[in-house]
């Protein structure tokens, strides 16, 4: 069906009006005048004939321009977890590295986007029988929509455990994995090993280990620093884990991603841990790295803390349409959509 006009000859003031034909998608008149104009109800736009056949105002190619605006965001992925020996509890175990982070303001994006979000998990903890294990790395968190660049932050390596079966002379050191912060190398005699990479743009490397006698673990790397390697006496001290990076975006100043400890160095338990990276707890949802195993049973080396994904928009943009049940507060003049588990926000 369509409704067609007639011929409109003259001028019109800035009073004027007329209604252009209107109706769905090939429903315009079948036999139209150069100029002719029709309102596209299944597409929403204006189209006319050439002469030779219809398209849209402004040329064949022409499309609508989006109506957009800005959004802020803060994307963590999931730190990976300490490492674990045992028999020795922390000893010569690297830190778990944080989750990669990303964050940016005034990003612009189309009405009517679906941005879908995805949190990743934590690196599990190790938990086996053996009396040495490495845990997992974090996992992946991602923000995208079909008007947004793809943000992927990378899961946080973890932290290495040292490989003691039975005899000192069958140790075998070991590396921290790489992600978006690297995980803590373990530390021992005369065997050297590498802290793993971070993600430029997301995260820092992990600490290295020290081959001096009994050295300890290695911290893994933060979002704001790296990891370090042992210190103290023979480093026999733990490295300490990399500084997170603090943000207000919530409307609370609040640490994430941070890096955690590395072990002590062990001959009769002179050495201690090393030191948490700034800003470090052990709350969920934060993509802090796992701390190392602690003595006595097996099993207790820490898991990474979960990613987050945070979106702030002006109060008077928010559509208020979400799925994965997000906190929304608001802050001045913005909503803020925090979303700890999978979900999705339409702009």
């Amino acid at each position: 069906m369509f409704i067609d006009s007639p011929l409109i000859t003259g001028s019109l003031t800035s009073t004027d009006q007329f209604v252009v034909p209107f109706g769905i998608s090939g429903s315009q008149t079948t036999n139209p005048r150069s100029g002719s104009l029709h309102l596209n109800l299944t597409d929403d736009k204006l189209i006319t004939f050439n002469g030779n056949a219809w398209v849209n105002v402004g040329g064949a190619a022409a499309e609508e321009e989006a109506v957009t605006y800005d959004i802020e965001y803060l994307v963590v992925a999931g730190g990976g977890a300490g490492g674990y020996r045992g028999q020795d509890g922390t000893y010569y175990n690297g830190g778990g590295g944080a989750g990669g982070l990303v964050t940016s303001t005034y990003t612009s994006v189309a009405i009517g986007t679906t941005l879908t979000i995805t949190i990743g998990a934590g690196g599990a903890q190790y938990a086996g029988a053996a009396i040495f294990g490495n845990g997992s790395n974090g996992s992946n968190s991602s923000l995208s929509g079909t008007s947004l660049t793809t943000v992927t932050t990378i899961g946080g390596g973890r932290g290495a455990a040292i490989n003691h079966p039975v005899s000192d002379a069958a140790v075998t050191n070991q590396n921290g994995q790489s992600g978006g912060s690297g995980g803590g190398a373990t530390g021992w005699n005369n065997v050297s090993s590498t802290g793993g990479a971070g993600t430029a743009g997301q995260g820092n490397a992990g600490g290295n280990g020290s081959p001096a006698e009994d050295a300890g673990g290695s911290g893994g790397g933060g979002a704001g620093g790296v990891g370090t390697g042992s210190t103290g006496t023979a480093n026999r001290d733990g490295g300490n884990g990399g500084a997170g990076f603090q943000s207000s975006i919530t409307g609370t100043a609040t640490y994430y991603a941070v890096g955690a400890r590395g072990g002590r160095g062990y001959s009769g338990g002179a050495g201690n841990d090393g030191a948490d990276g700034t800003g470090y707890s052990a709350a969920s949802n934060t993509g802090n790295g796992g701390q190392p195993g602690i003595p006595t049973s097996i099993g207790t080396n820490t898991s990474g803390n979960s990613g987050v994904t945070v979106i702030k928009i002006l109060t008077s943009n928010y559509s208020g349409t979400t799925t994965g049940s997000p906190t929304v507060t608001t802050d001045g003049d913005y909503t803020i959509i925090k979303f700890t588990s999978s979900g999705t926000y339409t702009t």
